[in-house]
């Protein structure tokens, strides 16, 4: 039996938003239970968002996967409509795709394979991956802004609302983490475990907005409906 749902962008986004809501609800009271009554069971792995391979890193992959599925649509649409900026979405879509990798296999922890690099280097350095994934994300934002600016308004709005927000969080804020590692000598405090929540959760909350500027482009610009096919046999 197929069971087939149409739903709109600001429901699918209502969705991810109530996922992530309850994910950081149970992030805060572990981080309190932990750090405040010094309680801690196995069971808190799963859902900090502080460690990796755990059901926030899933719900963070799958995200990005969504956002990668969307973005190969877009290109196939502007193939279809000739539109001049076809490059730009498959650029997009290819960005987003080594993003979920990286998030599912942790690629730019290759660069921690080599503490004694962060500690020579400055404290907002102390995670050296920041570097080349820092200039990779200016030189990528020169080359989407002839781009970003012609694009619909709203879509526009939205993926300058969420840049912030996903890039904020994944450089910033791991800049100011490694930064606090040096001033407190450790990153085992609840300081620390409430900046990578922060980090954590400003990704989130980065792709979701994008993700729905996707669907909204979709939708009212290219006339497409989100179609979900579920199987159930």
């Amino acid at each position: 039996m197929n069971i087939k749902l149409n739903l709109s962008p600001l429901q699918i986004t209502k969705i991810f938003t109530s996922v992530f809501v309850i994910l950081s609800i149970l992030n805060l009271i572990i981080q309190i239970a932990k750090y405040g009554f010094n309680y801690r069971q196995d069971w808190m792995y799963i859902f900090n968002l502080d460690k990796e391979w755990n059901f926030p890193t899933l719900f963070t992959v799958i995200l990005l996967i969504i956002c990668s599925v969307s973005l190969k649509q877009i290109t196939i649409l502007e193939k279809n409509h000739q539109s001049l900026f076809i490059k730009y979405w498959q650029i997009l879509y290819f960005i987003f795709i080594f993003l979920a990798f990286d998030e599912a296999l942790q690629i730019h922890g290759i660069f921690m394979l080599y503490p004694e690099l962060g500690k020579k280097l400055p404290g907002i350095f102390h995670f050296p991956w920041v570097i080349p994934y820092g200039i990779a994300v200016a030189i990528f934002g020169l080359y989407f802004a002839k781009f970003t600016w012609n694009l619909p308004t709203k879509i526009k709005r939205l993926f300058l609302l969420s840049a912030p927000f996903y890039i904020g969080g994944a450089l910033g804020i791991e800049m100011l983490g490694g930064l606090w590692i040096r001033i407190a000598g450790d990153q085992r405090n609840l300081v620390y475990a409430l900046i990578v929540t922060t980090e954590e959760m400003m990704e989130i909350i980065g792709l979701i907005i994008f993700l729905y500027s996707l669907m909204i482009y979709i939708t009212k610009y290219r006339q497409k409906k989100i179609k979900i096919t579920i199987n159930i046999s």
